[in-house]
């Protein structure tokens, strides 16, 4: 499977398509299910080479009404998949959601880690996105 896609979303509800890969697809799922929200669909790339971009484009024209388009990441910014995602979606204009820049993939502190998975929740699950 190239993409995964949750389904328990109307896509007459969606404002928001939100892309990420990896492990945060759960954690994103299990909140939306804990906060009740149903205008955010998450599709999670499985593969990102060669993208999938006919995948993407098929499940996109399902949510016509989608106004934001994110992509999620644990990552921080300068590492990960962003920027290659971002070239390939270009056209959908993301707003990137995720760690800041940084010289080291983990920040070395379980607080400090738990914390900044926090914050990604709180932009993606409020309405006005803060990077």
């Amino acid at each position: 499977m190239i993409l995964r896609l949750t389904t328990t979303i109307d896509a007459k509800n969606v404002t928001r398509v939100a892309f990420c890969s990896g492990k945060v697809y759960y954690d994103l799922i299990e909140r939306r299910e804990k906060e009740g929200v149903n205008d955010i669909t998450f599709i999670r790339l499985e593969q990102l080479y060669p993208f999938p971009q006919k995948q993407v484009d098929v499940i996109l024209k399902k949510y016509s009404k989608a106004k934001d388009y994110l992509f999620i990441q644990e990552e921080p910014e300068n590492m990960g998949p962003w920027r290659f995602v971002d070239k390939n979606l270009r056209k959908l204009n993301l707003k990137y959601v995720g760690r800041h820049e940084a010289a080291s993939p983990a920040t070395g502190y379980a607080k400090r880690h738990a914390a900044e998975n926090e914050e990604i929740m709180t932009n993606i699950f409020s309405k006005v996105l803060v990077k």
